[in-house]
């Protein structure tokens, strides 16, 4: 019988990556990571090499190949990694001109795959096992949070350009003389000619040429990423998918349709949400579709803010939005059910966002 597969999961946040490796055997690997994929080690001085102290016996087969980074910022490259008694001698090319105080291990790939690397004892380039891996990430709420998205152009009904602008007209303070404008995702609305009817039929001629006149407007305010959404196209998408392949032919490097995104028959909801994962497209898929080219034939789920994991072929970017969340109290549930101390409080803080949460009796 074949082997049960490696299983690891990596929780990526906006500092750190974190992650836990189960061999086939049971055996449990943990390594902290930082998020772009870099690997902090102390190091001590060693005649003509590097003496590391702090690395497990079961990474050190994936070190060499790896490019390593002083304290002073020098680049080296790994030639080869030994175990001594006192821990791990690194030889490093060029030599270092003094001992550093650490290095930074990487091999120019995203923390999970590092990680996967390591964790296996695989060097880099060299084909891994079979592994199930599970990514967890905050990246896409950090970016919302700071404004780290990408410039957004959202192709509505034309009529509708206002649409995600005025939203539902809610204000956060409702007697303020100056209101609270919210943050805004799509950096500009252009319209597209033709409605559907409320059964799906067309009410209007569709004008192609057209949608690629504002494709082109809005490729040349900078917009790199779009959102699509159509009135009633959650029951006729066509429309919307015609809209999308002029757009990708007109250079939009991600194009988010809004009947793909919700089921759901209310337009402005379904924008928004349109919206944020076009705007999150670089911060989360761009992210995941890397670890996927990096991990060869690995199983790849993304934590989703259901509390569930997705393929990595399914997963959207907004589905990550709330997955910190819904993770964080899933865990903390299964720990508490274990100590038999529910209801309980949940409490994550991370470098950008706190997630709190309460699991009841049930």
């Amino acid at each position: 019988m074949p082997r049960p597969a490696w299983r690891i999961g990596v929780d990526v946040g906006g500092t750190f990556a974190d992650a836990v490796a189960v061999s086939p055997d049971g055996e449990v690997r943990r390594i902290k990571l930082f998020t772009d994929g870099r690997w902090r080690l102390a190091c001590e001085p060693a005649a003509g090499r590097v003496h590391v102290p702090g690395v497990p016996a079961w990474a050190v087969t994936a070190l060499a190949g790896c490019s390593a980074t002083a304290a002073d910022g020098q680049r080296h490259s790994i030639r080869s990694a030994t175990v001594d008694a006192g821990g791990t001698l690194l030889t490093l090319d060029p030599l270092p001109r003094t001992a550093p105080a650490w290095i930074d291990v990487d091999a120019s790939c995203e923390a999970p795959v590092l990680a996967a690397h390591l964790a296996c004892g695989v060097p880099p380039g060299m084909p891994l096992p079979a592994i199930d891996l599970r990514i967890g990430t905050t990246r896409g709420t950090n970016a919302l949070l700071e404004g780290r998205i990408d410039r957004v152009a959202a192709f509505v009904d034309e009529g509708l350009e206002g649409l995600l602008e005025i939203g539902t007209q809610q204000r956060r303070g409702l007697f303020d003389l100056v209101p609270q404008v919210p943050p805004r995702i799509a950096s500009l609305a252009l319209g597209v000619p033709g409605r559907l009817a409320a059964d799906g039929t067309p009410a209007g001629a569709f004008d192609p040429a057209a949608v690629r006149r504002a494709a082109r407007t809005a490729r040349d305010a900078g917009c790199t990423a779009a959102a699509v959404a159509l009135i009633h196209a959650w029951r006729a998408p066509e429309r919307e998918r015609r809209v999308a392949d002029i757009l990708r032919e007109e250079g939009f490097a991600r194009v988010s349709l809004a009947a793909e995104m919700s089921a759901a028959p209310w337009l402005l909801a379904r924008a928004q949400t349109a919206a944020i994962d076009a705007a999150l497209g670089s911060a989360v898929r761009g992210v995941l579709d890397r670890v996927a080219s990096g991990m060869g034939s690995a199983t790849v789920h993304a934590a989703a803010s259901d509390g569930g994991v997705v393929p990595l072929a399914q997963f959207a970017a907004k589905d990550s939005l709330l997955s910190g969340p819904a993770m964080g109290c899933a865990a903390a549930a299964a720990a508490a059910r274990t100590e038999d101390c529910i209801p309980a409080i949940s409490f994550d803080m991370g470098g950008t966002s706190t997630d709190v949460g309460r699991i009841d009796a049930r």
